[in-house]
């Protein structure tokens, strides 16, 4: 006989389920849960996550006085995902097993699906760093060696650090990296599943999904793109007017990336250059067919000696700007290119919010604080039809913190 299926059994299983196939959200910094419990559920709330101050060290007996400077990066519900599901009465009297494959595991399939695409695709295009060539996935090992080096040299320490790669990114190295010198599990889930596994190349953990979101690159035709010669660009500056871009029409699009001669990088807690060109990440698709464009860019521009400078010097007027890499003098096509991420444990945030109780027949949740999740599951009864009626409601969020310190971005194929 059957066993009894029950609202919350239904609830707790696809909860269960949810968790065990997600990969950006196991590793995404939930520690901001509780606040939303507090304030409420409901899509458009919003909280201000603190950040920790950069005081700057002093030399000598005299004291350094230095402004404290609040900065705060919003953290928001912003989207409600539900799965409908229609349950007959004769699909409650199967085993559970048989209601766990056609029912319970789908529907978890598809809240992970959206949640984690989702977060993908809105989460590259905060982060300005990136290695590797539009469109080509890595081969070498080294890129990914660079890309720890970036990280550390800009964020002043080694916290673990996360890859999550598209599956031809994960192929790629993994075949790449078989054949030489490596720890026995590495090699072992290099040849049998095809995924590289970690720590390699100061990169703790070391995953691959399919929800990892493709870019779209601008395209311009021949071109060397300059900082106009009357921008002037002041302190705090997220945006500038730019020059010499190609004739026709010039695509930049959000998510686009680009440097700035004489604009460099500085480490977070020492405030000395990397030796590196700061890179920026476009926060708004321009067209423009007169070879003016005004660029709309991340991180801001600080380079004065506070704790907000970010950058060893503004951009000097007429500074040659390198767009996705390309050389002076050459152009752009628009092209596709999956967008891996490695970034610090804490940088990414996902905020999932309790939903509120309501007035239908049966309202029953699945709520963890341990394992961060919230799931309310709504039933009520089609009479006409003989079909149970079931509504799964999530509330959730992303965001990134510091991204410019502590992520960057991996193109691939």
């Amino acid at each position: 006989m059957a066993s009894v299926v029950t609202p919350q059994w239904v609830v707790n299983e696809i909860a269960y389920q949810f968790l065990n196939r997600c990969v950006l959200a196991k590793n995404a910094n939930r520690s901001y849960d509780s606040q939303f419990r507090v304030k409420g559920a409901k899509v458009g709330a919003t909280i201000n996550a603190r950040l920790p101050q950069r005081p700057r060290a002093a030399s000598g007996a005299q004291l350094n006085k230095q402004p404290v400077i609040d900065q705060v990066t919003p953290i928001s519900i912003t989207d409600q995902t539900n799965i409908g599901l229609e349950l007959s009465s004769y699909t409650l009297t199967l085993e559970k097993s048989e209601i766990m494959r056609t029912c319970i595991i789908p529907a978890a399939n598809a809240l992970v699906q959206d949640m984690e695409n989702k977060g993908f695709s809105r989460l590259y295009k905060k982060i300005p760093n990136s290695i590797g060539s539009v469109g080509v996935s890595p081969t070498a090992g080294l890129t990914y060696s660079q890309g720890n080096a970036k990280l550390v040299d800009m964020n002043g320490n080694n916290r673990d650090l996360v890859a999550i790669l598209s599956s031809d990114q994960s192929a790629v190295i993994a075949d790449a990296q078989k054949a030489y010198f490596a720890p026995t599990g590495a090699i072992s889930s290099a040849f049998t599943k095809g995924q590289f596994g970690g720590p390699a190349y100061g990169i703790e953990k070391w995953f691959s999904s399919p929800n990892v979101a493709v870019h779209t690159t601008g395209a311009t035709t021949t071109a060397t793109p300059i900082v106009s010669a009357s921008a002037n660009v002041v302190e705090g500056a997220t945006s500038l007017s730019s020059t010499g871009w190609g004739s026709g029409n010039t695509t930049i699009q959000e998510g686009d990336w680009f440097t700035m001669a004489g604009v460099y990088e500085i480490n977070s807690a020492t405030f000395t250059s990397t030796n590196r060109l700061r890179q920026f990440t476009v926060t708004q698709t321009t067209t423009d067919s007169s070879g003016t464009v005004t660029l709309n860019f991340y991180p801001p521009l600080y380079a004065a000696a506070t704790p907000l400078q970010n950058v060893t010097a503004l951009p000097a007027n007429s500074a040659v700007i390198t767009y996705l890499g390309m050389s002076a003098g050459g152009s752009q096509t628009a092209t596709t290119s999956r967008q891996g991420l490695i970034f610090a444990e804490d940088s990414l945030v996902l905020a999932m919010a309790d939903a509120e109780d309501v007035d239908a027949p049966v309202c029953v949740f699945a709520r963890d604080e341990e394992l961060g999740i919230s799931m309310r599951l709504t039933k009520s009864f089609d009479i006409s039809n003989d079909n149970n009626l079931a509504r799964l409601d999530m509330f959730w969020g992303w965001n990134a913190i510091r991204p410019e310190w502590t992520c960057l971005r991996v193109q691939g194929a």
